[in-house]
């Protein structure tokens, strides 16, 4: 595909959820959404939440009757009953391990990670993983989030054009 002026152009998938965490029962990621900072994306409840993981913000938005639970900044947790959905892109922005589990991500600034559904979930007492040897300590680094994703960028005549759909 072509810019136009001749220089390539990626498009990625609308919807990745790749880099979300998927298994949560009765919970589904819908994806990473942008958020202004004069506005709210999920205007209902929302609680800063000590060693935030996917799963405790979840549960407090089903507690509060809400079917949309978003997590940002690595500690926020939003809740709603309505998404707008335009928001929600495959940009990776959402690449911000949460405080209280750094395998999963917790948004960004002016990004909220967003799952939809409803139901308690379980919520792991300890994120630790036991060694798997005993020859000495272990560590491990938490996953990367891919790097965000710019959807259209070029160089036509001179000059560098490009545009991220959340930006």
């Amino acid at each position: 595909m072509s810019s136009g002026c001749g220089a390539p152009t990626t498009f990625e998938a609308k919807n990745d959820v790749s880099f979300l965490k998927k298994d949560i029962p009765g919970w589904t990621p819908v994806g990473c959404a942008s958020e202004t900072s004069n506005e709210t994306l999920l205007n209902g409840a929302r609680m800063t939440i000590t060693g935030m993981t996917i799963e405790k913000c979840v549960n407090y938005c089903n507690q509060q009757g809400f079917t949309y639970a978003g997590t940002k900044n690595r500690n926020m947790c939003t809740c709603g009953k309505t998404l707008n959905t335009s928001k929600v892109s495959s940009n990776h922005a959402c690449n911000l391990a949460c405080d209280g589990d750094l395998n999963q991500y917790c948004g960004a600034v002016n990004r909220v990670a967003v799952y939809s559904g409803n139901g308690p979930v379980d919520i792991p007492t300890s994120t630790e993983v036991p060694p798997t040897s005993t020859s000495g300590p272990t560590t491990s680094s938490p996953p990367q989030a891919p790097a965000p994703l710019v959807t259209h960028y070029g160089q036509c005549g001179g000059k560098m054009v490009g545009m991220n759909p959340l930006d």
